[in-house]
């Protein structure tokens, strides 16, 4: 019988190890050491494990509570040529351990949606689907920038040109985040933390994020956050717009605001994901020039025993 041991990182050279193997595997989604542990920052609890196949590196896995969830996510991966030996199965016990040392009752994970095997593997452990995100991107090069037309009484700026408006973009967030499909049971953190965590990450930039103002009040914004391990690529984290002021054109205008400095930054690709049930923003994306690649499945099961 082939030897599986699974033990928690411990230590910068655990990490590096781990990520590595993350990237080998999941080519079109690279991460970066520093991307890795903000992660990690970002999460009320975490852990990464890693997984030696008769002491070699076969899997890792990492898993985390946030701040907005008392879900706990988690995600296994095995080399391909260390699959069908219990490598898997033995980090999602771990991951199910630690959970249930968190007193959490399921677990949610994330599958390509081009994984048939990862996601046959998971469906035969009970995980099930709970909804998919639809992943577009738009190359740059052929772009050519468009107006930004708010409508009348509504500007465009920059936060980075208005950090008081830290306050209204926290508005949005609340308001915008329960009409979002597939987040309805995510709770908005207290200002300072959802700040810490939504905004001020390592991948966040107050010049790539566009709020649009009426009368002083912000009644949307849209955020580019920046991409360590694919530097060439941007990737849109949140539209979103107060209920009131939806249907007249205000995040078109801040979506292309959002381009036309992409441009003329020199970036090469946007890309954004969207909740395939989130019908106003994909029309709105495909109506840009995005084009769909392979997506994620979000399943949600039980805690293995």
């Amino acid at each position: 019988m082939p030897e599986i041991r699974v033990f928690p990182a411990a230590g910068e050279a655990d990490e590096v190890r781990s990520l590595d193997l993350y990237n080998a595997i999941h080519p079109r989604e690279p991460a970066s050491l520093s991307e890795a542990r903000d992660w990690r920052r970002q999460q009320r609890h975490s852990e990464l494990f890693l997984a030696e196949l008769d002491g070699e590196l076969a899997g890792s896995a990492h898993i985390g509570i946030p701040t907005y969830s008392d879900l706990p996510t988690g995600k296994a991966y095995v080399l391909s040529t260390r699959r069908r030996h219990g490598v898997g199965r033995a980090l999602y016990a771990a991951l199910a351990s630690w959970a249930v040392a968190h007193a959490a009752e399921a677990m949610q994970t994330f599958i390509d949606d081009d994984d048939a095997e990862s996601l046959a593997w998971a469906e035969r452990r009970g995980f099930r689907e709970v909804s998919r995100e639809a992943l577009v991107e738009l190359p740059l090069a052929a772009y050519e920038p468009r107006p930004v037309e708010p409508p009348a009484g509504v500007e465009i700026v920059t936060w980075a040109e208005r950090p008081e408006l830290a306050r209204g973009l926290y508005d949005v967030a609340a308001e915008v985040g329960p009409d979002i499909p597939g987040d309805q049971d995510h709770r908005i953190e207290p200002f300072e933390e959802w700040l810490s965590v939504h905004m001020q990450g390592v991948a966040d930039r107050p010049e790539s994020t566009f709020v649009a103002v009426a009368d002083g009040e912000v009644v949307g914004y849209a955020k580019l956050t920046f991409w360590d391990a694919k530097p060439e690529t941007l990737f849109h984290e949140l539209t979103g717009v107060k209920r009131a002021w939806r249907g007249r054109g205000i995040a078109r205008a801040l979506k292309h605001a959002q381009l036309n400095w992409a441009k003329e930054q020199g970036y090469a690709t946007l890309r954004t994901s969207n909740e395939a049930r989130n019908e106003p923003i994909r029309r709105l994306n495909a109506a840009l020039g995005y084009t769909p690649i392979p997506g994620r499945i979000k399943l949600e099961g039980p805690l293995a025993q």
